[in-house]
């Protein structure tokens, strides 16, 4: 991230860097403490892109009032599409977040899509599985993976399963 950004005397605080299958460009999450989200607590936070050398440094699809995080690579040399998870920090009650979503983006176009979102999917051997994460994960191609329930949710629109149980 260093190399890409800098941001002493900023309201901004970069974090979790992910890199292309290809090693030639980062990503990572950037949070604006000057852009407070109600009385949540949480600050805007977006998808930022840069070349490895740290040229071309620019927000992948920034949504106002949305925290973006958790960046992950497609896993195949050349591609340099993600998957991030979203909240609503507003939505959040004792439960979690009620708003959220998983979006793949192609950040060459700036286009993508929420791939799957809230409410709850319906996950075999597994019962409900929530589309977000704090640790997203692209594996293999065609499937991104939410660690924390194991869900497995395959972009071809395959139903999401889940290896939770068998673990």
């Amino acid at each position: 991230i260093r190399r890409s950004s800098s941001t002493g005397g900023t309201p901004f605080k970069d974090s979790l860097p992910a890199v292309s299958f290809d090693g030639r460009r980062v990503a990572f999450t950037r949070e604006d403490t000057s852009k407070p989200i109600a009385d949540t607590g949480f600050f805007e936070t977006q998808v930022m892109i840069a070349e490895a050398d740290g040229t071309g440094l620019r927000a992948v699809l920034p949504v106002d009032g949305i925290v973006q995080d958790a960046v992950a690579f497609e896993p195949l040399s050349g591609s340099y599409r993600m998957a991030w998870s979203e909240i609503d920090p507003v939505s959040i009650n004792a439960g979690g977040p009620q708003q959220y979503g998983l979006r793949v983006v192609d950040p060459d176009t700036s286009t993508g899509n929420l791939i799957c979102s809230s409410p709850a999917l319906a996950v075999p051997n597994l019962g409900e599985g929530r589309c977000f994460g704090f640790h997203v994960s692209w594996p293999i191609p065609g499937a991104v993976v939410l660690p924390q329930q194991f869900l497995e949710i395959y972009l071809d629109g395959t139903a999401p399963t889940s290896s939770y149980q068998t673990l």
